[in-house]
């Protein structure tokens, strides 16, 4: 399927989201997600607070697309690294100027997110967890041994290398900085140019497991800096991994120009074959087999 993060603030998140910490608001948004991006079109003309313009009468010709250089962690697998080489063809082929491995400061976002979440997300949600009271985590992992936690193994394993890892080692590098999250936004914008388009990945692998995002190998940097930034984004299927898996592409726009993400989606959908109904046979009585 296809999904929309939209522009911050471009969607409602009223009644949608728990009320995050002030810095973080902007952060979160909803977005739709369907089988095909005529479909996420016709809802954001729903649900957008703002105009919205035909993502089919915007012209992509003589855009810029930057492929930055992938962050060194965690490791981009060959499936994923495939299909955004196969990705920047297509949009080459439809008249986009194609700029790969642009050095952007993609590892100081991830500083300044890690920074901001120590400082803010951490304390919020160990106050969620415990229900108003910060929960221990020390605590939690014991009674996780002793088969009681309240909390899974893989929300404490996120949360205890947050605690102990990552954000003291961001504050120790000065992290959150003063204006951090604006400088990087100019600098990202910058090397976009005007109505220009980033090209990353959506996860460094294909599918995993569900809660794995909670692991320090499995925090989906490449969308959670660009929420971060308030840029749309678009999460379009790209092809299938040799074990079978769907293997997505990250569109990456300006912020309010959700619509360019969407006209780039439907080059790449397009060009992808996009969603598919699959092929149901039944073979014997007791087994059902899906191609």
């Amino acid at each position: 399927i296809v999904g929309l993060k939209p522009t911050s603030g471009r969607i409602s998140a009223d009644g949608h989201l728990p009320d995050p910490p002030p810095r973080m608001a902007a952060w979160l948004t909803a977005g739709p997600m369907a089988r095909r991006v005529e479909d996420i079109a016709l809802a954001l003309s729903v649900l957008s607070k703002t105009a919205v313009t035909p993502h089919t009468d915007i012209l992509l010709r003589g855009r810029r697309v930057v492929v930055p250089r992938f962050l060194p962690f965690p490791s981009v697998s060959g499936a994923i690294a495939a299909g955004i080489r196969d990705t920047s063809r297509v949009l080459a082929d439809a008249g986009m100027n194609v700029e790969e491995g642009r050095k952007l400061p993609l590892l100081r976002a991830v500083a300044e997110t890690a920074g901001v979440m120590y400082r803010e997300w951490l304390p919020a949600i160990r106050t969620d967890l415990g229900g108003g009271k910060p929960v221990n985590l020390f605590s939690e992992v014991l009674a996780l041994v002793l088969g009681k936690a309240r909390v899974t193994s893989s929300v404490l394993a996120g949360l205890t290398s947050l605690r102990s890892i990552f954000g003291p080692f961001v504050l120790l590098m000065r992290y959150p900085r003063s204006n951090g999250l604006e400088a990087i936004r100019s600098e990202v914008l910058s090397a976009m140019g005007p109505g220009g388009l980033l090209l990353t990945p959506v996860l460094s692998t294909t599918a995993r497991p569900h809660g794995f995002a909670w692991t320090p190998a499995g925090v989906p940097f490449y969308t959670v800096i660009f929420s971060m930034l308030g840029f749309p984004a678009a999460a379009v299927p790209v092809g299938m991994s040799k074990d079978g898996l769907p293997v997505s592409a990250q569109l990456i726009g300006c912020p309010g120009e959700d619509e360019t993400v969407l006209a780039a989606a439907s080059v790449v959908e397009k060009a992808f074959g996009g969603w598919r109904m699959a092929q149901i046979s039944t073979e014997t009585s007791d087994s059902v087999h899906i191609e």
